[in-house]
């Protein structure tokens, strides 16, 4: 087998401000033939990720294209008419443990206004984060002050908390999997509002 070679590709907006990138390989195989292999792709907009995939397409040498380390939501299995096409695989990517709850809040962007008191127990190996956290979201920003626990909206363990920072699971959703307790359920909405994130949470590369 041959060398690979590596390439970058960007793609720009109409106000030429870059919103989208891949960096691939491609390898001769004189079994298989020439395969491309993602190492990275990020986009903001579909515009970007559809010209960056016509590019990747375009290659006409090429007899597959592999890819790992794939967003959960990225949006080929939208956009293909046969997504089962895919050979989609999925596995673990990404771990995260929250080390400083408050300051975890804090440091997101927020897409909408409002406010939520999510409780943290049973964190045993960072104790200091077993308390309720008052987050106040405005213009995409959050002041976090700690409360009574009681005045808890929801109450969480570690590994949930890191869902919900991340966007990767809504409030609502741990809610109807027994993992996050609510007193009042009516609310879960609002709350998966104020937590969404516009992407869910992905790890491109392995560590």
């Amino acid at each position: 087998s041959a060398a690979s070679d590596v390439y970058k590709r960007q793609h720009f907006n109409q106000a030429n401000q870059p919103d989208g990138y891949c960096i691939y390989s491609t390898k001769w195989d004189e079994a298989a033939g020439q395969e491309l292999t993602i190492v990275d792709f990020a986009h903001t907009s579909i515009n970007a990720y559809q010209a960056i995939w016509n590019n990747l397409c375009a290659h006409d040498l090429v007899s597959k294209i592999r890819w790992t380390n794939v967003p959960e939501d990225d949006p080929a299995q939208a956009l293909l008419l046969e997504p089962r096409c895919l050979n989609r695989k999925t596995s673990d990517g990404l771990w995260l443990r929250i080390v400083d709850a408050a300051a975890a809040l804090a440091a997101r962007h927020y897409d909408v206004d409002g406010d939520l008191v999510i409780g943290v127990k049973d964190d045993e190996i960072c104790p200091w984060n077993n308390a309720a956290y008052r987050l106040s979201a405005r213009g995409g920003e959050a002041t976090i002050e700690t409360v009574d626990f009681a005045e808890s909206d929801i109450i969480c363990d570690p590994n949930s908390l890191a869902s919900i920072i991340s966007g990767f699971r809504s409030v609502s959703y741990l809610y109807n999997t027994g993992l996050i307790e609510s007193d009042d359920a009516t609310q879960l909405g609002y709350h998966d509002q104020l937590m969404s994130t516009r992407f869910r949470p992905a790890l491109s590369f392995n560590f």
